[in-house]
């Protein structure tokens, strides 16, 4: 089970979660959480039909809190049912303008459609938002507080991705080496991948690895993991050392 994959959806749906709890928590919660819990688990696995029945149970049993939606979404994304999940970001983040989480996945799912140009302006908005929160709330946003930094590293990627490379080749001038996530190892190893140099790529990837935990190098791989760069290893957070195709999703 690739439990790091199921942590950071985990930190995805808090801003959900701790925005629509009730002071006391009911059956109806326990067993909200519960089916919200193992849809997530089940989604780990890739087991997407499962996943997504648990998120539609309990979607049913709290239809006014917008987790298993969010949810939902994320599972569409993972099938590659794109329409279907930009329909649900969009619904929820437009009844939720403030709402990071719900900002952020909008922007993700129009990413992942490879409408960078788009998802670039969307990303670059919800980082504006981030900047200007306090510091004490950092651990309150989705990815903790490397949130501005994998913001960052979005808006760079959709630049790599664009093979604008010199405007790419700017902004991972500006990151930081010596930051707390690996955001410059991992925009250098984009960087060469676009120039098609594999094996340097690689060589920061492995230098990342010595540095960050695992859960930090899942969550900045997984671009890489869908463009076809790098293959997934065995363990949370592992890439697979030959380079070939990612490892095809279950139906």
């Amino acid at each position: 089970m690739r439990t790091v994959f199921l942590a950071l959806n985990l930190l995805l749906l808090l801003s959900f979660v701790h925005s629509e709890s009730v002071p006391e928590k009911t059956s109806t919660d326990t067993i909200y959480e519960k089916k919200i819990t193992e849809a997530i688990s089940e989604l780990g696995k890739q087991n997407f039909s499962k996943a997504l029945s648990l998120a539609e149970e309990a979607e049913k049993l709290k239809p006014d809190n917008s987790s298993a939606a969010n949810l939902k979404g994320r599972i569409y994304i993972e099938q590659k049912d794109f329409p279907k999940a930009l329909e649900i970001f969009t619904k929820l983040a437009t009844q939720s303008p403030d709402n990071i989480g719900a900002q952020y996945n909008l922007a993700e799912a129009i990413f992942a459609q490879g409408k960078l140009s788009e998802a670039r302006e969307k990303f670059s908005k919800v980082l504006e938002t981030v900047k200007a929160l306090p510091k004490d709330q950092e651990n309150k946003l989705p990815f903790g507080p490397i949130t501005q930094d994998f913001l960052t590293y979005k808006i760079y990627l959709t630049y790599v991705f664009e093979e604008n490379l010199v405007e790419a080749k700017k902004q991972l001038d500006k990151f930081d080496p010596y930051a707390t996530s690996p955001l410059y190892y991992f925009g250098c190893a984009a960087m060469e991948f676009a120039n098609k140099n594999n094996l340097k790529a690689m060589e920061w990837i492995g230098s990342a690895s010595k540095i960050y935990d695992p859960s930090l190098l899942e969550l900045f791989s997984n671009a890489f993991f869908d463009k076809g760069w790098i293959r997934r290893g065995s363990k949370p957070g592992e890439i697979a050392t030959d380079l070939g195709p990612p490892v095809e999703k279950k139906p």
